[in-house]
C-alpha cells in the first residue's frame, strides 16, 4: 500500500465507520490521514505483518490513533510495537473504546496499573503476554522468514487515480481484505 493511494482513497469516503487494514504496510502519517478524513470511524483494525521485529519499540501508530480517531469504539492492534506509553495515549485519546485487542503486542507490560485500568474501562479487552503467546519472540529465528509463504501483496498499489474507488473496494472485498459498509 502506498501512502498516496491510501490518502486518495480515504478522502473519498468521509462517512466510513469501519476500516480493517491487515498485512498492509502503513505509516503513522497514513493513520492520521485516515482519522482526519474519516471522522465517523468507529472500528479500526491495524494488523501488521505477522513476523515484524518485536523488540523495536514504537508508539507512532498509537499516537496517531490517539490524536486522530477520538470516536473509536473498537480497536484491534495486532503485532504492534507499542509500549505502555502508547497504550496510555490511546486510552487518553479514545474515550469511547468498548473493545480493545492488543494481542501479539510484545512490548506491553500489563501486569501493573495500566492492565487494571484497561480491564476496568474496556468492556472487551483482549491481550496476551509474551509468555502466553504462540510465538516467543526471544527464540524466533528471523533468518527463516524468506522461506515462509504468507501474503505480502500490497493491494492499494493497484489503485491509481483513474480507477474507480468502487472498483478498488469491490476487489478488496472479493479478496477478503476489507469489509466496506456503505452509508447513504
Amino acid at each position: 500500500m502506498t501512502s498516496s493511494g491510501l490518502s486518495q482513497a480515504v478522502k473519498k469516503v468521509p462517512q466510513l465507520e469501519k476500516l480493517h487494514l491487515t498485512y498492509i504496510s502503513t505509516k503513522a502519517e497514513d493513520i492520521e490521514v485516515i482519522g482526519w478524513n474519516c471522522p465517523r470511524l468507529k472500528s479500526f483494525i491495524l494488523a501488521k505483518e505477522y513476523f515484524s521485529e518485536p523488540f523495536i519499540e514504537s508508539n507512532k501508530d498509537a499516537l496517531a490513533i490517539a490524536n486522530s480517531m477520538p470516536e473509536l469504539r473498537h480497536l484491534q492492534l495486532s503485532n504492534s510495537n507499542i509500549t505502555n506509553d502508547g497504550l496510555q495515549a490511546i486510552l487518553d485519546g479514545c474515550h469511547y473504546l468498548e473493545s480493545l485487542d492488543v494481542r501479539m503486542c510484545y512490548n506491553l507490560d500489563l501486569h501493573g496499573n495500566l492492565g487494571g485500568l484497561c480491564m476496568e474501562r474496556i468492556k472487551d479487552f483482549k491481550h496476551d503476554s509474551t509468555e502466553n503467546s504462540r510465538i516467543h519472540p526471544q527464540i524466533h529465528d528471523y533468518d527463516y522468514l524468506d522461506d515462509l509463504d504468507f501474503p505480502r501483496r500490497s493491494y492499494v498499489d493497484d489503485y491509481s487515480e483513474g480507477d474507480s474507488l468502487e472498483d478498488l473496494i469491490r476487489q478488496l472485498e472479493y479478496e477478503g481484505i476489507v469489509r466496506y459498509r456503505r452509508f447513504r
